[in-house]
């Protein structure tokens, strides 16, 4: 299983701050992150840790309420949560 530091996805999803380089991440083309990305979450992650990204990515996304609701065996993810629309 990969090691994820979930301090680090906040801040590769959030991007740096204007006016800031980025820091201890290298500069790849798109083509190779996106890559390299699906490998982490396809074949790294076991699928409670998933589950638990998706969760804290809908979290820092806006929604309330986010739960994994349980494990049904057919490879998808199931939860809920509450958005607000405005």
């Amino acid at each position: 299983m990969a090691e994820v530091d979930p301090k680090g996805v906040i801040r590769f999803v959030k991007g740096p701050k204007k006016g800031q380089p980025e820091e201890g991440v290298p500069e790849l083309p798109e083509e190779e992150w996106k890559r390299r990305l699906s490998t982490v979450l396809t074949e790294k992650l076991d699928p409670p840790a998933f589950e638990r990204l998706v969760q804290r990515l809908l979290r820092e996304s806006g929604f309330s309420q986010v739960e994994v609701t349980g494990r049904s065996g057919d490879g998808g993810i199931d939860g809920r949560g509450i958005a607000r629309i405005h």
